[in-house]
């Protein structure tokens, strides 16, 4: 399965654009993340993602280098963040995000 993505709204803003979409995790977690494309959100290019963090106790981190967004949850040992185990499932796990581009 796969990171499902529901666009909410797009915004002008001159010549780039603003997306809010809602993302929910699916029934088994990739470690790395979920890839998150430029098309998913309707953009031909992403500059910038902001996640709303924490979302139901959890954080997501969008990792530019690899385009993937990470479900991330506090260490239980030491209250670090780590990212969450392999093959999880985190399909209760949701949250908002704007992103930009063009």
């Amino acid at each position: 399965m796969a990171m499902n993505v529901k666009l909410i709204r797009k915004i002008k803003f001159g010549n780039a654009f603003g997306v809010v979409a809602e993302l929910t995790g699916d029934t088994s977690y990739a470690t790395g993340g979920y890839p998150l494309t430029a098309k998913q959100l309707g953009l031909n290019v992403v500059e910038n993602v902001l996640p709303q963090s924490p979302a139901g106790g959890k954080f997501w981190e969008y990792d530019f280098a690899s385009n993937k967004l990470k479900i991330l949850q506090v260490d239980s040992s030491g209250g670090a963040l780590k990212e969450v185990a392999a093959e999880t499932n985190q399909s209760e796990a949701v949250t908002r995000i704007v992103a930009f581009g063009w």
